[in-house]
């Protein structure tokens, strides 16, 4: 009777292992990061929106990639504007097949790059011209970019709608140095 009852104990033990995904189906995802090239250009399907200047990116391997928008900054989590650039974002690109060329990955792994639709329109611009983001003059010296945020201050699109707006690397900053 004990060993039936260690039995079925182990049985079960067993069935919950395969039931919660134990076992292969726990492994971490490979990292494909080393299968892209340091720069060039991928494309893929965006899958999900994590802020006004990041996604994800589904490539034809079913492999994602994480996309950093280079050359601007959007409005951090706690800013103004920051679910209108992230829903922006979303409305411009979200399931929709995107082009990318990059030049290299940041401190975090993302991919930093420049996204394009299909039909030309070069979204980091997109969302300067329309005052969602600031042009990141730290990383880009972009002459495009530069002008799309002089017409949208001189415009008074979203951020510069309002006075004295912050720069999210400005926030990011302060709240770094908050005891």
């Amino acid at each position: 009777m004990r060993i039936l009852g260690l039995a079925s104990l182990l049985l079960l033990g067993f069935l919950q292992l395969s039931c919660a995904g134990g076992g292969s189906g726990n492994r971490k995802p490979k990292d494909h990061r080393n299968e892209i090239p340091a720069s060039g250009e991928i494309s893929g399907t965006v899958v999900k929106v994590i802020d006004g200047d990041t996604y994800d990116l589904l490539l034809s391997s079913n492999s994602t990639e994480r996309i950093r928008l280079a050359g601007i900054d959007c409005p951090e989590r706690t800013q103004d504007f920051y679910q209108v650039a992230k829903n922006r974002l979303g409305e411009i690109c979200l399931n929709k097949t995107v082009k990318v060329r990059y030049k290299t990955r940041d401190r975090n792994g993302r991919i930093v790059g420049d996204t394009y639709l299909d039909d030309g329109t070069w979204v980091n611009e997109q969302l300067v011209r329309e005052g969602l983001a600031w042009h990141f003059l730290r990383y880009s010296q972009d002459s495009t970019l530069a002008a799309a945020e002089v017409s949208a201050r001189a415009a008074k699109k979203n951020i510069w709608s309002i006075p004295n707006p912050v720069a999210p690397w400005d926030f990011r900053s302060a709240q770094r140095s908050k005891p």
